[in-house]
């Protein structure tokens, strides 16, 4: 079987928000789907109201998710863990300047 007929079988085991910790340490991982079989994740930190992103390889729906549902939450962090053709800044900085 030649790799364009396999199904695509997505590599995360998040795929809904979940939530882990209690009080201040409580930290909720939303998974956002990103191309055809990519993922980037928010990390929600409640009690500080920060948020890190991981891997926002394309920033816009992260963005767009991030202003309609977690608005109270201020990006904190941007954490990349493979490389992605353009530096977080530079993510953040082209969704900023549309």
């Amino acid at each position: 079987m030649s790799s364009a007929s396999k199904p695509k079988t997505p590599h995360t085991k998040v795929d809904r928000p979940t939530t882990d910790g209690e009080g201040d340490e409580e930290v909720t991982v939303v998974p956002v789907p990103l191309l055809d079989d990519n993922y980037s994740y928010v990390l929600l930190h409640k009690a500080s109201r920060t948020a890190a992103l991981v891997d926002p390889a394309d920033p816009y729906p992260v963005v767009k998710l991030m202003q309609e549902q977690y608005s109270d939450y201020q990006i904190h962090t941007i954490l990349t863990t493979h490389k992605h053709c353009q530096s977080p800044s530079q993510q953040m900085d082209a969704v900023a300047s549309d």
